[in-house]
């Protein structure tokens, strides 16, 4: 990533429509992360950006199709040994925010290809898609808080 973003904002952009471009690629997961920290990411930003951005892309895909989804999210951490637990608001984080913007721009026929490489990822579509192979239409499925394991 070109290291002259020096306002945060423009580095947070410039972040997000990288996650956008490697998440709509072929690569898994981990090849996402690996390129993210690779062009000046940290580990932590790379993967709540592999995160962040299908949740986003998810929510823009079905919500107008009457799928609620949940405001908040839960990290989870293991420390010491132990289960730490914190909810968060999904609307304050800035990199969901920023992937929000992103697919609400993608959101368009010409270009669902590469937004629906993206919705795939999250397990929101995993778990939508597993509700209707069982008959539930989308504007019955009320989704809980998605749960997040820090790196």
């Amino acid at each position: 990533m070109p290291r002259s973003a020096s306002n945060p904002v423009g580095r947070l952009r410039q972040q997000v429509l990288e996650a956008v471009v490697l998440l709509s690629s072929d690569l898994d997961d981990d090849a996402v992360v690996r390129q993210l920290i690779e062009d000046g990411c940290t580990g932590k930003q790379a993967w709540k950006l592999a995160i962040l951005v299908p949740m986003a892309f998810a929510r823009v895909a079905f919500s107008p199709a009457g799928v609620r989804f949940q405001e908040h999210f839960v990290m989870i951490k293991l420390v010491a040994g132990s289960v730490w637990q914190r909810r968060r608001r999904l609307t304050s984080e800035p990199a969901f925010q920023e992937a929000m913007r992103h697919a609400q721009r993608l959101a368009k026929p010409a270009r669902l290809r590469g937004f629906y490489q993206i919705v795939r990822r999250s397990a929101e579509y995993a778990a939508i898609q597993s509700l209707r192979r069982q008959g539930s239409p989308l504007e019955k499925i009320r989704l809980s808080e998605a749960g997040v394991i820090a790196q």
